[in-house]
């Protein structure tokens, strides 16, 4: 044994923290303890790189699985929308009476939870002529539902898939084509085939039936949906002074400064297509839009009062001078 350790071994038996500095030093200047830190920070980064690709493995494993299933329900949308067309298509070429007079409607229906898809349903229903209703449906099971289970004996309905309208038009005559529009998302495939649609002719009186005179929601969901910058389609559609619009604001969906223009909306989604008519429920709607809408007068204007559609039961009298509160409109489906 060398002086060296011998020294070393008697340091660490009498001061053993002083020996490891000791010892820590000598390596330093022999080489020793670099090599030793080397070797460490190596076998670290093994472990790191390790650790990295097995996490990246897995990564690629959860994407792969995120894809094949989106593949997969793509592929099952693909066929149900096949389905669905085929099978309108199929029932719309069936033999028709000769010069018969029908009306084509574009709305949502039930399963969809807004009482517009009821109200559509229920008022229709009553039309005394012949109803194509064209709908949009989350696959083939609800489309067969409803083909088969929503009209009531006796309807004049008849339910077809939202995308076989253009053939539709194509191969009828229909009276009028009556597209049934609300405030919600659940508009959404309705606006975009109208929207989709607006450049060819029109093969029959085009309708709008707006349940909302309001339609910010309804403009804020198309624009993202088309890519558009919301605050550029209302800027576009401003017919007065906006003094108090703050458009960046607007652009990040912040309608606060705009919300006393309420016409805007609809003035921006409608003004530009080929449209003969409009349909609102009350000569309030008709007021909020005019001021930002003053061409909507060329359009035929109709109103349409929706009717009290839940069982009315007479109530004790009230006291004199009590709150009374009214409702009207059809419910959504509970």
């Amino acid at each position: 044994m060398s002086v060296t350790h011998r020294f070393g071994r008697l340091v660490g038996r009498m001061a053993p923290s002083m020996a490891n500095r000791l010892k820590n030093v000598w390596y330093t200047l022999n080489g020793g303890r670099i090599d030793a830190l080397a070797e460490q920070s190596r076998q670290r980064h093994e472990y790191v790189d390790g650790r990295l690709a097995y996490i990246v493995a897995q990564l690629d494993d959860a994407s792969r699985e995120r894809n094949h299933d989106r593949a997969r329900a793509r592929i099952y949308t693909e066929r149900d929308t096949a389905f669905t067309v085929g099978d309108s298509i199929r029932r719309l070429a069936a033999d028709r009476p000769t010069g018969e007079s029908r009306i084509a409607v574009v709305s949502v229906l039930p399963p969809m939870e807004t009482g517009i898809a009821n109200y559509t349903l229920r008022t229709f229903e009553a039309c005394p002529v012949p109803v194509d209703v064209f709908a949009p449906f989350p696959d083939a099971g609800a489309y067969l539902a409803a083909v088969h289970r929503l009209p009531r004996p006796g309807s004049p309905i008849t339910v077809h898939a939202l995308q076989a309208l253009s053939v539709a038009l194509a191969n009828h005559s229909y009276a009028a084509v009556v597209w049934v529009i609300g405030n919600s998302s659940h508009h959404l495939p309705v606006m975009r085939l109208l929207w989709e649609t607006r450049h060819l002719a029109a093969r029959a009186p085009t309708w709008v039936q707006l349940h909302d005179p309001v339609l910010f929601n309804l403009a804020h969901f198309h624009a993202e949906e088309t890519g558009s910058d919301l605050a550029a389609m209302l800027r576009a559609a401003v017919t007065r002074p906006v003094p108090d619009a703050h458009w960046a604001a607007v652009a990040k969906g912040d309608i606060s400064t705009v919300l006393d223009h309420p016409g805007l909306p609809a003035r921006a989604l409608f003004n530009s297509l080929p449209l003969h008519g409009i349909v609102l429920h009350s000569r309030a709607a008709r007021d909020v839009l005019r001021p930002d809408w003053p061409d909507m007068d060329r359009l035929d204007q109709r109103l349409l009062y929706l009717p009290v559609t839940e069982p009315f039961a007479a109530r004790p009298p009230r006291p004199p001078g009590a709150l009374r509160i009214g409702s009207f409109g059809y419910p959504a489906a509970s």
